[in-house]
């Protein structure tokens, strides 16, 4: 992911603030699993449960593919 998306992200406070492009990056940065210090999948994750990165993670794929998919029901 690019440092300009990375800020940009990170500076949302929740996932439903992201504009499309930045879920699609995010979406895209779980299929990679590249968590660097500064990765916005982190800091989602360690906002909702830093004990249970793995468990959040699989939260925060549930509401990215929540979000996605309302978006998507919006423009057929």
């Amino acid at each position: 992911m690019n440092q300009k998306l990375k800020t940009s992200i990170n500076q949302k406070n929740t996932l439903t603030e992201l504009t499309n492009e930045e879920l699609i990056a995010m979406v895209n940065e779980l299929k990679n699993i590249t968590f660097e210090d500064d990765s916005p999948v982190r800091k989602f994750c360690e906002i909702k449960n830093p004990a249970y990165f793995m468990l959040a993670l699989a939260g925060l794929t549930s509401q990215l593919c929540q979000i996605l998919a309302y978006r998507l029901e919006l423009t057929l």
